[in-house]
């Protein structure tokens, strides 16, 4: 029959012609079929290329609003943030402003208003009014001056045409007894023109004044000194006094002046003076008059220091002293504790207008406000944060904040991008590779062959996988698993049976814990091949494990060459500490036959080879830490005490705690203590007491088995006796308890 592949009636093998019977397959079917396959696989390459590239695009863009977002967030939260405690801080302060503002009048009114009675109820009953001096007044006003933080206080009697011939003499007279006639004037009540002449008070009385025939001298003043020459002077000659005293005269209340500038004052100090009426009788109830005045002399920025913490700075203050005949306005800035005098006017910020504060200054509590009466002159105060304050808690953080979130996710971003780079360079090597290896494939098998083998799906199985671990891996996996708990997880869920099961501890109040360490064992193991290192511990190890379980210890861990075992658990017992005392004459005893039997196979200098033991007594937390290789641990300071006895002890030699020590006494073998020299300074403990366990006569034949090079034999130390294994489960050390006082 023809092979020809275009004739569909024949009985060829023609791979077009299902009715074909032939297995030979023709070229030119093999050629029609392979850029149909490759137009499939290029198709599905390009659209998996284009839904990647889709996919990087739109995580790039993600990343980018995710930054912005952030970064915008983090800077108006935390600028807010700031914005918040700025107000809160200068809300908090604002506050105490104004109640210092009003306490520091309150406390000048209070001092004016205690002075004024001490006149009163001194003079009420002898009426010498207005020949008057109070005895003890410096000393009096003097800790009113400091307590309410004024500059001066005076008392200043009340004079008119009658009684002024006769209170000059009075007056003349007392300064003499003082020794301070020197100080007389011509004309004695007087008062200070421009010319600084000193005419008849009198003649230059307002005739505008409630009171044009009253005279307010001054008197009784302290300090002293720098207000001398202001004895006699009038007071109410002077305008912006005269109208205060007016006011309280008339009305019988306290009175502020206008804002004043004190001659003593080089630079500009804004003033004012309190004037308190003094009554000739004490009880308000009757009528009475004044006859006289308390002047407390102060200044506004001695008002307001000590109002605010000295960590603030930049409260502006704006002091207003507005009526009828007056409109002062001040401004003042506070400044870590101080107060600063800006100048005349409202220099405050207005950018602050909205976050202003304001108080008015009252007399009398909050019935009677300062300056009432003709003069309506009212104090307040205003109260202004500064861009200063501002910038203590605006600070430039939320930009820093702002960067580091957008620094964050362009190293996110470039750690993104260089991992989709080297997933695209694994991707193109791997794909190279697999072109490589479909080249070698297609010049080994045709198209249609390709096909087949690679489109069925052919099921091969495979041999377990233990058979086909190297040695190697199988040991590995032994030290993996072997005497570990391996923790089974669901086949489902994949959740570990552990996760929602309740943990397995407990707490031992009574156990006594033990470390034991070989001394000078690192140097030795350096300096002998890891069999002999093996084999001296495999033998040491035996021994130990075997007198614990003869004395009831349970062996918790070996690291390297420290033993750690704990008696008490998991069963308590009350001898703890006298069993695990055993043990530890035992493990020396051990010790010494271990080394002895192999030295003739692993060198003289095992002899040298000692073991340093220490134990603590005390409560301890036990349990099963539970995962992948399940362990039971010791926790608490029991253990690290422990340690500690171990570490600063000696070789061959057992250092037991203070508390271990009381266990043993009371068990009735004090006799194997003896307390250490010195104390010992445990690192986190301080210095201890310590004492050192000694063991009772032990027979001199004590023997130990050494593991020989044959598992079935064991060698003795004494006179090198052969004895097979089952004939040497019991040693001496073991089997010989020590015996307690009193058995």
């Amino acid at each position: 029959m023809s092979g020809n592949s275009n004739n569909p009636g024949g009985n060829s093998g023609n791979t077009n012609n299902p009715g074909g019977n032939s297995a030979v397959f023709s070229s030119t079917a093999s050629t029609s079929y392979q850029p149909q396959e490759e137009i499939r696989v290029n198709g599905c390459c390009k659209a998996d290329n284009r839904a990647v590239v889709c996919l990087r695009s739109i995580v790039v863009l993600s990343l980018l609003i995710a930054t912005s977002v952030v970064a915008t967030l983090a800077y108006y939260y935390s600028r807010k943030f700031e914005h918040s405690l700025f107000l809160l801080e200068y809300e908090d302060s604002a506050m105490l402003l104004k109640e210092g503002f009003q306490r520091g009048v309150d406390i000048k009114v209070a001092t004016s208003e205690s002075l004024s009675k001490m006149y009163t109820y001194r003079f009420e009953k002898q009426d010498l009014w207005p020949n008057i001096t109070l005895n003890g007044f410096v000393d009096s006003a003097s800790g009113q001056l400091l307590l309410s933080r004024s500059r001066a206080i005076s008392y200043n009697p009340i004079i008119d045409e009658r009684s002024r011939v006769s209170w000059e003499a009075y007056a003349r007279e007392e300064l003499k007894n003082e020794g301070l006639s020197n100080i007389i004037n011509p004309q004695f009540i007087y008062m200070k023109n421009g010319s600084n002449s000193i005419p008849d008070t009198l003649a230059l009385t307002s005739a505008e004044s409630d009171h044009p025939k009253i005279m307010v001298p001054v008197w009784q003043i302290t300090p002293l000194v720098g207000n001398i020459k202001a004895i006699f002077f009038n007071l109410h000659s002077e305008p912006a006094r005269r109208l205060a005293l007016d006011d309280m005269l008339t009305y019988k209340i306290p009175a502020l002046t206008a804002i004043l500038q004190l001659v003593q004052d080089n630079e500009t100090r804004p003033s004012s003076i309190l004037f308190y009426p003094v009554f000739n009788i004490s009880n308000s109830s009757l009528p009475r008059s004044v006859i006289g005045s308390i002047s407390v002399v102060f200044s506004w920025d001695d008002v307001l220091a000590q109002t605010l913490p000295t960590y603030i700075s930049g409260m502006v203050c704006v002091l207003r002293a507005q009526g009828l005949r007056t409109n002062q306005t001040h401004s003042y800035v506070l400044k870590g504790g101080k107060v600063q005098y800006l100048g005349s006017g409202d220099l405050h910020d207005s950018a602050f207008d909205s976050l202003g504060y304001s108080v008015n200054a009252s007399l009398l509590g909050s019935v009677i406000d300062a300056g009432v009466g003709n003069s309506l002159i009212r104090y307040s105060m205003s109260v202004y944060p500064s861009t200063e304050l501002k910038s203590q808690y605006e600070t430039n953080k939320p930009a820093i904040y702002t960067v580091v979130v957008v620094l964050i996710f362009f190293f996110t971003s470039a750690m993104f991008m260089m991992y989709d780079y080297l997933v695209q360079h694994r991707q193109a090597s791997l794909t190279a590779a697999a072109d490589h290896a479909g080249k070698i494939i297609d010049s080994l098998f045709p198209s249609i062959v390709r096909s087949r083998l690679f489109g069925t799906t052919t099921v091969v199985t495979a041999p377990p996988a233990r058979e086909m671990e190297s040695p190697a891996v199988r040991l590995k996996r032994f030290f993996r698993s072997s005497g570990q708990v391996v923790e089974k997880r669901d086949s489902v869920t994949n959740q570990s049976p552990f996760q929602f099961s309740a943990p397995i501890a407990d707490v031992f109040q009574s156990t006594t814990i033990l470390f034991a360490d070989i001394a000078g064992f690192t140097a030795w193991s350096s300096a002998h091949p890891p069999e002999h290192v093996f084999r001296l511990l495999e033998s040491m190890y035996r021994e130990f494990d075997l007198c614990a379980k003869e004395r009831g210890v349970f062996k918790v861990e070996t690291i390297g060459d420290c033993y750690m075992a704990v008696c008490g658990l998991p069963d308590p017992r009350d001898d703890h500490a006298v069993a695990m005392s055993q043990f530890a004459l035992d493990m020396q005893i051990k010790m010494e036959g271990v080394t002895q039997a192999l030295a003739p196979e692993l060198g003289a200098d095992v002899l040298n080879l000692k073991l340093r033991t220490g134990m603590h007594s005390g409560p301890v937390t036990a349990g099963v830490l539970r995962g992948e290789k399940s362990r039971f641990q010791l926790f608490g300071d029991t253990v690290n005490t422990a340690s500690r006895m171990e570490s600063t002890g000696s070789p061959s030699r057992i250092q037991v705690s203070e508390q271990t020590a009381n266990l043993l006494i009371q068990a009735g073998v004090s006799h194997w203590l003896t307390p250490r020299d010195t104390k010992v300074q445990a690192k986190g403990k301080g210095e201890l007491q310590t004492f050192w366990l000694t063991a009772p006569s032990v027979p001199p034949h004590a023997q130990v088995a050494v593991l020989g090079s044959d598992p079935d034999q064991a060698r003795w130390v004494q006179g090198e006796k052969k004895l097979s294994c089952n004939e040497t489960r019991t040693f001496l050390s073991c089997d010989h308890p020590l015996t307690t006082a009193g058995s």
